[in-house]
């Protein structure tokens, strides 16, 4: 499974601090491999959001929607069935949603 700290965040804003504290043991118990952004990515992710502007994403799906289209990978764990719908990875594929 693969992530990146922005999502990490935006879970725990939701989260009392023992959700907090279990979200982390989770993650670091099944070894989540969370990528780090780099300003490398900043273009991308800012061509994400001019993209998909109609849609007010934020710049944790936006740098998700990026992550995607530099490794490839196109299955999503999300909830957000709207916006994840709507968004493509660079060749034109559709992300696949694991769990709504």
């Amino acid at each position: 499974m693969h992530s990146i700290w922005p999502v990490i965040t935006e879970a725990g804003f939701f989260l009392d601090t023992t959700g907090k504290i279990a979200l982390l043991t989770w993650l670091e118990r099944y070894g989540v491999i969370l990528h780090e952004l780099s300003t490398l990515e900043l273009p991308q992710i800012c061509t994400t959001l001019e993209k998909y502007q109609d849609l007010a994403p934020d710049f944790t799906d936006a740098a998700l929607v990026t992550l995607a289209g530099i490794t490839g990978i196109h299955k999503i764990i999300t909830v957000d069935l709207r916006d994840f719908s709507a968004y493509r990875l660079p060749d034109g594929r559709a992300f696949e949603r694991l769990w709504l």
